[in-house]
């Protein structure tokens, strides 16, 4: 079996999935984010028993795997032999080890496939009437200019919102001891325990609690680090809240023949969402420098994104040309004219809230990442960075 591909530009780098081929009976091969390559039985008519499987669609409903067998995908520059599974209907699917192996750009909108060596991006130019992805953002954009005290250095507090946290019937507090960290970095987290009390994340614990966490160290990007308390213990005994997150079909369609974009980044997310009273004690942790317990949601909380999520819907819902997954706020318009509308609501709506962004805002942009896909001017792409 062989996936064939002919060219769609004059590049060498560029190709266009075409289909499957199994003998005389071709199947239209549909470029996806799926676990593993899916094969409809109307293109296919020969297959072996496989070993057991669950599958399930995006929807979490399962599909009956009929059977499996070995397929030798190639292109110009690469080569992957793979499992496919043969299912009873349906379209193709090319799952992500394939297109990882074959080292593929997957273009949504016109199911073109590029060499992650040569991916097209977009360009820009400085006219105003341009869209440009700015560093700096508020030097260049009119409507950003208008909220320089979102941009501030101090952090924000969501108005109206605390979070509460609900432990299972059963739930038996659990204290554990104190974790070692290196020497080394003992300086950098009491300065860092220092700037989370000074801004209002954390406060020292004075008296005795039932529960209590040790603390690990992760290193940034920047050189920095990032105290991470180990909520495991916390997180087994907790009842979660089932609110979704908005799956990535329902932001391809959303987002269906924009050409304007901004998005929004939440500066330290959770930590601008207050925990309620009763929950603080709850996230007590022991560090060389002393327990402390959160005020604001913390990292590393199961809870947290569920409950982030209903948070920003609550704040967004009603406004038009804007879709949120957890920080990450993006908003949109199919003219110039639509998108400025759209931004200067969703940022008074913001400011409203008392939230805080911070500098790795993009405004008024011809391209944005999200989520692993590449959106641009009415069309999309697949990065995969795994």
């Amino acid at each position: 079996m062989l996936v064939k591909f002919k060219p769609t530009t004059t590049s060498t780098r560029s190709r266009h999935i075409l289909a499957i081929a199994d003998r005389d009976t071709p199947s239209t091969t549909t470029t996806t984010y799926a676990e593993i390559q899916v094969l409809s039985t109307e293109g296919t008519t020969q297959t072996t028993p496989t070993r057991t499987i669950k599958v399930l669609a995006y929807n979490q409903s399962e599909i009956k795997v009929l059977g499996c067998f070995k397929a030798k995908f190639t292109t110009k520059d690469a080569k992957c032999v793979t499992d496919v599974y043969v299912v009873q209907a349906g379209k193709c699917l090319l799952g992500k080890d394939l297109i990882q192996g074959l080292g593929l750009i997957i273009d949504g909108a016109k199911l073109s496939c590029y060499s992650t060596e040569n991916t097209p991006s977009a360009t820009s130019t400085s006219t105003t009437n341009t869209p440009t992805n700015i560093p700096n953002p508020i030097i260049g954009n009119p409507i950003a200019s208008k909220f320089q005290d979102l941009f501030t250095d101090d952090l924000g507090v969501i108005k109206g919102f605390q979070h509460k946290i609900k432990l299972s019937a059963d739930a038996k507090p659990v204290q554990q001891s104190l974790r070692r960290i290196p020497f080394a970095v003992r300086d950098m987290v009491t300065q860092e325990l220092a700037n989370l009390e000074a801004q209002g994340v954390i406060e020292k614990v004075h008296g005795a609690t039932d529960w209590v966490s040790p603390i690990v160290v992760a290193w940034k990007k920047n050189g920095k680090i990032r105290i991470c308390v180990d909520l495991r213990k916390l997180n087994e005994n907790m009842v979660l809240e089932k609110h979704p997150l908005p799956h990535i079909e329902e932001l391809l369609t959303e987002l269906q023949g924009a050409s304007y974009f901004s998005k929004l980044d939440l500066k330290s997310a959770y930590h601008q969402l207050q925990l309620h009273e009763e929950s603080r004690d709850l996230t007590t942790f022991i560090t060389h420098a002393g327990i402390y317990r959160y005020k604001r949601v913390c990292f590393g909380l199961a809870s947290a994104p569920s409950c982030f999520q209903k948070v920003m819907h609550s704040i967004l819902t009603g406004l038009q040309g804007v879709q949120c997954y957890l920080d990450d706020v993006v908003v949109y318009g199919k003219t110039q004219a639509e998108h400025d509308q759209n931004l200067q609501r969703v940022l008074t709506k913001i400011r409203d809230s008392g939230m805080k962004l911070n500098s790795k805002c993009e405004f008024n942009a011809t391209t944005i990442q999200l989520l692993g896909m590449l959106f641009q001017r009415k069309a999309f792409a697949l990065r995969l960075t795994l």
